[in-house]
């Protein structure tokens, strides 16, 4: 909407008409006065865009304010998420710590508890030996109403009271472990829903498909409201300028004021009193009186202000449109803003869960841990090893009696062996003896039945001695 354009579009009168019959040609063309009016009018009219100017530059500002609004916003999520990241990477480094030593202790258990299995394992079958091994009855001197086995020799308390208290001892490690476990498990779910809320940042509400364009950036939003305020300054400018080419044109009209003024009451309804009028006609009655111009300047005028008046419409509906994309994009930038500032609120609760965290959970997880480590397990893997090799020794001592009553029976079997053969060579002693003494006896009879009256008694005081008689009989027991 130029008057360059318009010039260069009006025709070059024909050679063959004369100059005289051009201007008359051009002058029917030329708009009439009630055509004037309603360019005018609308001119007027149009002039309402003047609004969206004003609101495109109250757009611009405040996009700027919003821009210096979200950059804060963004430093300050920015290092508010590198530092929660970091905390949550020490939260989870702690888990793992936490984790690996509670594997070791597992691990140890399961030894443990495989070391007491084998040791319980074979005591089980010691003593299964000792309940199927019964006593051989010709051990006993007293009548038994029932066959006994070696495990009626056997205190069962004893072990009874191990195995009791090693079930204890593993009892109570399982609910420690449970109270750690629960705790683990609380921990992680709390790091988990910590790191949830720093991982999963609030989206727009029209958050664009696979399918759709990229959104624009912030930077892109802001040049794009800065371009259609300078467009949307520009056309208005135009808007102004065929206004004024208007009122120019109904100054140069005979009539034209009067029928401006009662064709803008007429169509806007302001039929009122004297100073409204007299205020719709300021415009095209000013202090100034207009330059005078020549017929030629006014029909170039004409042609001018006709071909812009086709354009008005769509200049209007242009700065509509740019208005309405404008406070698009504003909208947009305003999510971005509301997108930040509710960021900003998630994370600040999440720094405040985070500390939260800190002094009430993180402080008894740890100490929870550390005690059940250093204390508990300490205590119970001490206790544990203890009662084992307890087991282990009564086991062996058990497969020592067992392994002894073998020996016993041996023993028995040696002993009846050794009493026989004493007892047998006592019979060949006193077999000896017997034949000893009948010979002594017959000797010294025939002593002195051949030198016997001889001999005086008194020479010599065993000379008529009997003979000693030997004896050999089984000795009492000393007791």
């Amino acid at each position: 909407m130029s008057s360059s354009e318009a010039s260069s579009s009006q025709g070059s009168p024909s050679p063959q008409t004369s100059p005289v019959a051009s201007l008359h040609e051009a002058q029917a063309r030329a708009p009439n006065l009630g055509q004037l009016v309603g360019y005018f009018v609308a001119a007027k009219r149009s002039l309402e865009a003047s609004g969206h100017v004003y609101r495109a530059t109250e757009l611009v500002n405040s996009s700027r304010t919003l821009i210096e609004d979200i950059a804060v916003l963004n430093a300050k999520n920015s290092y508010a998420s590198r530092a929660l990241d970091e905390q949550l990477n020490t939260l989870r480094a702690i888990e793992d710590v936490v984790v690996e030593e509670a594997d070791r202790v597992s691990n140890e258990f399961n030894a443990t508890l495989a070391s007491l299995d084998d040791a319980d394992r074979r005591l089980q079958q010691t003593l299964d030996a000792l309940r199927q091994t019964v006593v051989d009855v010709k051990l006993s001197q007293r009548q038994q109403t029932r066959l006994k086995s070696l495990l009626d020799f056997i205190d069962e308390t004893t072990h009874g009271q191990l195995r009791t208290s090693l079930y204890a001892l593993i009892d109570a490690y399982h609910h420690a472990r449970n109270e750690v476990e629960q705790s683990l498990v609380s921990y992680g779910e709390s790091v988990k829903r910590l790191n949830a809320l720093l991982a999963d940042p609030p989206q727009l509400p029209d958050k664009p498909t696979i399918y759709d364009e990229p959104p624009p950036t912030i930077p892109q939003l802001f040049r794009n409201l800065e371009s259609h305020a300078s467009e949307i300054a520009s056309l208005l400018y135009n808007l102004v300028s065929h206004y004024d080419l208007c009122v120019t044109a109904l100054k140069h009209t005979e009539g034209g004021g009067e029928a401006a003024r009662l064709a803008v009451q007429a169509a806007d309804g302001l039929a009122k009193d004297e100073a409204t009028a007299g205020r719709t006609e300021e415009s095209l009655y000013s202090k100034t009186t207009p330059e005078p111009i020549s017929l030629e300047e006014r029909l170039e005028m004409l042609v001018v202000l006709e071909n812009d008046a086709l354009e008005v419409a769509d200049v209007t509906q242009e700065i509509k449109d740019l208005a309405s994309a404008m406070e698009s994009q504003y909208s947009q930038l305003t999510r971005h803003a509301q997108q930040a500032r509710t960021r900003h609120d998630v994370l600040r609760h999440l720094l405040s869960r985070l500390h939260l965290f800190h002094v009430e959970v993180l402080p008894v997880h740890v100490q929870l841990n550390r005690v059940f480590i250093s204390q508990t397990w300490s205590e119970l893997h001490a206790n544990l090893q203890s009662k084992t090799s307890e087991l282990v020794d009564l086991c062996t001592f058990y497969e020592s009696f067992l392994s002894g009553y073998a020996a016993l029976l041996e023993e028995v079997r040696r002993r009846a062996t050794s009493e026989a053969q004493m007892r047998q060579t006592a019979e060949r002693a006193r077999r000896e003896l017997t034949k000893l003494f009948e010979a002594e006896r017959i000797a010294r009879e025939t002593f002195m039945a051949d030198v016997g009256e001889y001999l005086p008694r008194d020479i010599w005081d065993g000379l008529e001695e009997e003979v000693r008689r030997w004896e050999v009989k089984r000795a009492e027991r000393s007791k």
